[in-house]
């Protein structure tokens, strides 16, 4: 089976940042929207799965190199692959083409867990998984880095409730929205005076309505850390890698 799905797209308003352009939250948006209708064109996505067998995708980790600006208005293309599949995980290598060049650049690592007992699941148990698909050399060229930081007390920011509207169809909170919680730690005008080179979350627990979160965020030179825990819990990691504008 053919391994690509592809789609293009102009930008909107909505979805550009305080910038007028593409930003992170953005970003992972179209990526996280792509990787969706990636697995519905091999009729595998999680709506269908759930139905058919009690289980869905989610993401585990994401890796987002940002080499060029995205404009509203914009013309793009997005492409996605699986770049790597083994017994318990797949990755999905994506671009986003502007002007015939790769602005933005993704790695994405999915694993497929059970919709009752919220645990993983082997690829194998996914019947509608298409067996014949033909995994393909990687668009992008990232890998995924080893996040051995664990913030402390001294980094403490805030804590949020887990609200509705941060949940998504699968019953948990939604990737992005973890982003966005990260990324409201920091000022506007700190975040209009850098340029993001790259990102990269690790998703490691679920979180559900109404849970309570602690945020946590520590900077170092042009790096930001930031972990998010429930109680004792660490639910995600991500680190933002960024130049300071001119």
């Amino acid at each position: 089976m053919e391994n690509l799905y592809s789609q293009d797209i102009k930008v909107l308003s909505s979805q550009t940042n305080f910038n007028a352009q593409v930003g992170l939250i953005q970003s992972l948006q179209y990526f996280q929207d792509n990787m969706s209708e990636f697995f519905e064109n091999i009729k595998c996505d999680g709506v269908r799965l759930i139905k058919n067998c009690n289980a869905f995708w989610v993401m585990t980790k994401t890796k987002i190199k940002i080499n060029k600006n995205i404009n509203w208005l914009d013309l793009i293309k997005i492409t996605s692959k699986v770049s790597k599949l083994s017994i318990i995980r797949l990755n999905l290598s994506s671009n986003i083409i502007n002007d015939n060049c790769v602005a933005m650049e993704c790695i994405q690592e999915i694993c497929a867990m059970d919709s009752n007992t919220r645990k993983l699941r082997l690829i194998n148990s996914i019947n509608d998984f298409p067996r014949n698909l033909d995994v393909a050399q990687p668009i992008s060229n990232l890998e995924f880095d080893k996040f051995d930081f664990n913030l402390n007390d001294e980094d403490f920011v805030e804590s949020v409730k887990v609200k509705a509207l941060n949940t998504d169809y699968f019953g948990h909170t939604n990737n992005v929205e973890y982003v966005k919680m990260m990324y409201n730690l920091c000022a506007r005008n700190f975040l209009q005076s850098i340029k993001i080179n790259e990102f990269e979350i690790h998703y490691l627990k679920e979180s559900k309505e109404s849970d309570k979160l602690k945020l946590y965020k520590r900077k170092e030179k042009n790096n930001i850390y930031f972990e998010i825990k429930k109680e004792n819990d660490s639910i995600t990691k991500a680190v933002i890698k960024f130049d300071y504008l001119q």
